[in-house]
């Protein structure tokens, strides 16, 4: 875990962006000696949303199943639907496309 105090975003954003890219993982800023923000790379934040989008579908599947409904399609059939057929699901995207997500207009509305 990378933690680096305000000051240092601000006098090294350089600095600090390279090595989001880097190593793909989150940088935690400090105020006053406290959390305040985490910095990541774009492509970072898109992993991010991607994941937390197929774990909210994982759980919505669940309780539809708990609920006795069975009208489900296979995982690797799913993605290609979301994807499309050059898709390939024995492969992690290593970007996401983002008009290929829900999280496309929102990203767009705050200029990501």
């Amino acid at each position: 875990m990378i933690i680096k105090a305000s000051a240092s975003l601000r006098n090294n954003y350089t600095e600090i962006s390279k090595q989001c890219h880097e190593t793909g993982e989150p940088i935690y800023i400090t105020k006053n000696g406290e959390g305040d923000l985490v910095v990541m790379s774009i492509e970072a934040y898109r992993k991010l949303r991607y994941d937390i989008m197929m774990l909210e579908g994982i759980i919505e599947a669940e309780e539809e199943i708990k609920k006795g409904k069975d009208n489900f399609i296979p995982a690797k059939q799913a993605l290609k639907m979301i994807f499309g057929d050059d898709y390939n699901p024995d492969e992690y995207p290593k970007t996401i496309p983002p008009e290929e997500l829900k999280v496309a207009e929102e990203d767009e509305k705050y200029g990501v």
